[in-house]
């Protein structure tokens, strides 16, 4: 007897350790089995997924455009891992590492229920077609809120209770982006409303802006330069018929069908169907702390992912996201995680409500169905995102026009002169052109995507001047002039689509080939004179430390092969656009600095420092309580 009872706190150890490590090896397997081929060594290419061995530090970081600062923040810690680990490798640890969390994160919010229903919950919410699709198509920030979503959504849905950890999980959703910080507004919105008279709606809404300041500072700063967005309606939610909103409910719709995970699959919208009803008898079993605000969360998810769709709705909703405010918003699917979150935890709990009224064999089916049909989903986007990902090793030639491109310095342009185009050497995938974020630097490039209204989603002046020198290479004209006016050294070309309409390059008198492979050529312009160039033809010693400082030598008024943006200064003297986009200099001396650059990076200081006191304050009145529960 006496060994029994010394026994027995070994066993009740085991068996918490297990009930608390089974999620885990059960969501790192989930995320293993999702990718699949796609761990193997190489780079991964599909839509805006584009994994390199070596990641650029995004120039919004900045506050520098051209490109929108959609990266941010989440890449930077990334692309500085990247000097020491394969780049490709860290975003495929990324994407295993979202999927584990999210599954174990989701199996925490039913953690006082059985393994059957906890198991149900993690699958529907972290391994539906949702998730695959957009880790599939390399929308990192929403795979990173889904993560992120389940671990702070109690915290947030009542948010005035305490304001450090609210802060602390406002400022764990700005991580992930833009993405991340619409979902934590709306979330602490709708605590707030549900709060009553204990809310404290100034001081949370403080926490969770002050949350946002990585991304929204450097994203306000560089859509001002002059970014014209396509319209929301091409973005809207594939739904066609009349189940296409059930299939919305199971987490399909993606605006483009080609990439939707399990597009065609048999039965989704009877699985959206049967999922939603399971929910709704299951939300009554959720924790009354939050289980209300979050079924308006789930119905809010639901309406404006199916707005843009709808008749009757879809141009009201062009209205409001055509808009600079509204624009966040304008792919309105990207807030389902807002629905899954409190779908996936209440038809888990719904199955179990009804399993709780049978025996047998009934009581086992009522119990796996939610787990039955959590699989069926999932099964699409097995084995590498349901073929949709798998590695690329590069041809040599890449690396070698990268190598003569670094070492050369200068402004490069891309071709074919389109942003997304099928992909040979990623087997024909279409993707958005790689060359900015495989090359870096200084890489002119088209941000038309070719929908239905014509827009420029990058904000450089100097995309409209290139528009008309491709009309004049596919018309087999030479440019090798104009574009050395324009500051160009080097022009890559892939071959790809249309490529060989840019044939006109090799014989171009202006041009000099210095790369020449199966699958990319790079020509140097001979008539390039260096990076800054004064008015008076002199090339003038450019020496930049970091991206918004550079030291310049004294001149007349000069022009700097860079995309022009207000904000730049000579010494006090403000700098200008020319008219074919570049950036002037007026003439003096002194350094040359983006001075948006300083509201940057107060940005980050009030939120690193807001973060590090938050964080203190909860150690020091929690010591005891982990710091992951929010």
């Amino acid at each position: 007897m006496p060994s029994a009872r010394a026994d027995a706190p070994a066993h009740r150890s085991r068996s918490r350790s297990w009930a608390a490590g089974w999620p885990w090896g059960v969501g790192l397997a989930l995320g293993l089995a999702l990718l699949g081929p796609a761990l193997g060594p190489g780079a991964l290419f599909n839509l805006d997924l584009v994994a390199t061995a070596e990641i650029p530090v995004p120039r919004g970081v900045w506050g520098l455009g051209p490109e929108l600062p959609r990266r941010l923040p989440f890449m930077v810690p990334l692309a500085w891992a990247s000097g020491l680990v394969d780049g490709a490798t860290l975003v495929k640890g990324l994407l295993v590492a979202s999927v584990t969390v999210a599954f174990v994160g989701a199996q925490r919010l039913v953690a006082d229920r059985g393994a059957v229903t906890r198991l149900a919950a993690g699958l529907l919410y972290a391994a539906g077609p949702f998730v695959a699709t957009r880790a599939a198509t390399g929308y990192l920030g929403v795979v990173l809120v889904v993560a992120v979503l389940p671990w702070v959504l109690p915290r947030l849905l009542a948010p005035s209770a305490d304001l450090a950890r609210t802060l602390l999980a406002g400022a764990a959703l700005g991580a992930c982006g833009v993405s991340g910080g619409v979902v934590a507004g709306l979330v602490g919105g709708a605590g707030l409303l549900a709060e009553g008279r204990r809310r404290r709606p100034a001081a949370v809404l403080a926490a969770l802006a002050v949350g946002q300041l990585v991304w929204s500072v450097p994203g306000v700063v560089v859509f001002r330069q002059g970014v014209r967005l396509a319209e929301s309606g091409d973005f809207a939610a594939r739904v066609p018929g009349a189940g296409g909103p059930l299939r919305l409910l199971a987490g399909h719709g993606f605006w483009q069908d080609a990439f939707q995970t399990g597009h065609g699959q048999f039965g989704v919208a009877a699985a959206g169907a049967v999922l939603l009803v399971l929910a709704v008898l299951g939300h009554r079993d959720l924790p009354d702390a939050w289980r209300r605000p979050a079924s308006w969360l789930a119905a809010l998810a639901v309406g404006v992912a199916l707005a843009g769709a709808l008749p009757g709705l879809e141009s009201l909703w062009r209205a409001l996201t055509d808009t600079p405010i509204g624009a966040p918003v304008r792919e309105g699917q990207r807030l389902l995680p807002l629905y899954l979150v409190w779908m996936a935890p209440a038809a888990a709990l719904g199955a179990a409500r009804l399993a709780s009224g049978a025996r047998g064999a009934g009581r086992v089916a009522w119990l796996g169905l939610p787990v039955a049909l959590a699989a069926w989903l999932a099964v699409p986007g097995l084995w590498g995102f349901g073929g949709q990902l798998e590695p690329v090793r590069l041809p040599g030639e890449w690396a070698e026009a990268r190598q003569v491109v670094r070492e050369g310095g200068g402004t490069v342009v891309s071709l074919p002169w389109a942003q997304y185009f099928n992909l040979n050497v990623a087997g024909g995938r279409r993707v958005n052109d790689v060359m900015p974020l495989y090359l870096g630097g200084d890489v002119l490039v088209a941000s038309d995507p070719n929908l239905d209204t014509p827009a420029q989603e990058r904000a450089d002046g100097r995309e409209p001047a290139m528009d008309l020198l491709a009309l004049r290479i596919k018309a087999g004209e030479p440019v090798g002039e104009q574009l050395a006016d324009l500051g160009v050294r080097w022009v890559v070309l892939q071959h790809d689509i249309d490529w060989q309409t840019y044939l006109s390059l090799r014989e171009d008198p202006g041009l000099v080939r210095v790369v020449d492979g199966p699958t990319l050529e790079l020509f140097e312009v001979a008539g390039w004179r260096g990076e800054v160039v004064a008015d008076d033809g002199s090339v003038l010693r450019l020496d930049s430390p970091v991206a918004p400082v550079a030291s310049i030598d004294p001149s007349g008024p000069a022009t700097w092969s860079r995309p022009g943006a207000s904000g730049w200064l000579r010494g006090l003297a403000p700098a200008s656009v020319g008219a074919d986009g570049r950036l002037r200099l007026p003439a003096g001396g002194g350094l040359v600095w983006y001075w948006p650059a300083v509201l940057v990076l107060v940005g980050d200081a009030i939120w690193l420092a807001a973060v590090g006191t938050a964080a203190w304050r909860t150690l020091r009145d929690s010591p005891s309580r982990p710091m992951y529960v929010l």
